[in-house]
C-alpha cells in the first residue's frame, strides 16, 4: 500500500470495526469512509480492507487492526463471497488447504508427512504433547 492504514480513533465495536453515528445510525467508520471517497456501495457488495489482505503476518479476527482502518485507498467494494475468499479464517484456510485445523499454515517445518500420504501438524502435534505432559505433572 503507498499509504499507511489510517486506524479509526474513536469508538469500536466488539468486533475491531471503528464505529461513528452517521445518517441517524451507528455505521461502520470504513463504510462510511469508502462512501464519501467513491459513493455508495454497491447492492449486494461489502467493504474489504485491502491493507489486511497484503499483510500475511495478520491472522484476522477482533484483534486485526486493519479492520479500524478508513484509508480511502484501502477500501474496495466486493461481493461477499471475494471478501471471505481472501480472509484468512480457519474455515477458508482449510477449505483450500492452507492450513491445518488450528489455523497453523501447512510448511515444510510445521508439517509431518505419514507413510500412507496423509499429514499432520508439528505445532498441534507438540502442543497436544505439552498439555499431555502438564496434565500428568499436575495429577
Amino acid at each position: 500500500m503507498e499509504l499507511p492504514c489510517k486506524p479509526w480513533p474513536l469508538s469500536k465495536q466488539s468486533q475491531g470495526y471503528g464505529a461513528i453515528w452517521s445518517d441517524g445510525r451507528v455505521r461502520l467508520a470504513h463504510v462510511v469512509a469508502y462512501e464519501e471517497a467513491h459513493g455508495p456501495v454497491p447492492q449486494g457488495y461489502e467493504v474489504d480492507h485491502l491493507c489486511h489482505n497484503e499483510d500475511d503476518t495478520c491472522l484476522g479476527g477482533p484483534t486485526c487492526p486493519h479492520r479500524a482502518c478508513t484509508e480511502k485507498t484501502h477500501l474496495e467494494a466486493v461481493s461477499h463471497r471475494v471478501n471471505t475468499l481472501r480472509g484468512r479464517s480457519k474455515l477458508v484456510l482449510r477449505t483450500f488447504d492452507l492450513a491445518c485445523g488450528n489455523g497453523h499454515p501447512w510448511t515444510p517445518e510445521s508439517t509431518y508427512w505419514r507413510k500412507n500420504g496423509t499429514k499432520t501438524c508439528r505445532l498441534c502435534t507438540a502442543d497436544r504433547g505439552r498439555k499431555r505432559r502438564s496434565a500428568a505433572l499436575l495429577s
